[in-house]
């Protein structure tokens, strides 16, 4: 079954407080188009996708994806778009929904509410620490180049070289594996 998972703001997703079983306006906010676009990363597995977004990030912060299933928008027009990602090996993952209106973005606003509220739902969050840890693998199996990420995301990864002395980049360093690169 084919996935594609988008970045939301899952606090927006719960019932509203109002008594009602609607979805909450603000939870809009996480399906707000340009070009009647909205841009998704196909699922071939849950870490691929979170570290295709996470190298897409202005900083490091935790966030929820949700993932929803491609069968369920025949009639939506799926474009495959180069993603703004450091992960190299992912850009080719990306895709846009295309050509939506507003019916197109009820549903799909139906369809993640679901998931949200469900209780086997297929909604995760990744805390900042996850975040940087697979950062951290990707960058030490040449996945990810840190001056591929955004200032605010490098800045959390120094130098082994310049941290410690012992591995030199050989590959003996228990700290990073001769990686080059550790988490700050």
């Amino acid at each position: 079954m084919d996935y594609i998972a988008r970045k939301i703001n899952q606090a927006r997703w719960t019932l509203a407080p109002y008594g009602e079983e609607g979805i909450r306006a603000d939870a809009l906010n996480c399906l707000r188009t340009t070009s009647d676009t909205l841009s998704f990363w196909e699922c071939h597995g849950i870490e691929d996708v979170v570290l295709a977004v996470a190298g897409g990030l202005d900083s490091v912060q935790a966030f929820d994806l949700v993932l929803l299933r491609k069968e369920h928008f025949p009639d939506v027009r799926q474009v495959s778009t180069p993603g703004q990602t450091a992960a190299v090996d992912l850009r080719d993952r990306h895709i846009d929904l295309t050509q939506l209106n507003t019916d197109h973005i009820q549903r799909l606003a139906r369809a993640i509410a679901d998931q949200v509220r469900a209780e086997q739902g297929r909604v995760r969050r990744f805390t900042k620490s996850k975040i940087k840890s697979l950062l951290s693998r990707a960058i030490q199996e040449g996945r990810v180049e840190v001056e591929n990420l955004r200032p605010h995301v490098r800045k959390h990864f120094v130098s082994v070289e310049v941290a410690c002395n012992r591995c030199h980049g050989t590959g003996e360093c228990p700290s990073c594996g001769g990686s080059g690169w550790i988490v700050a």
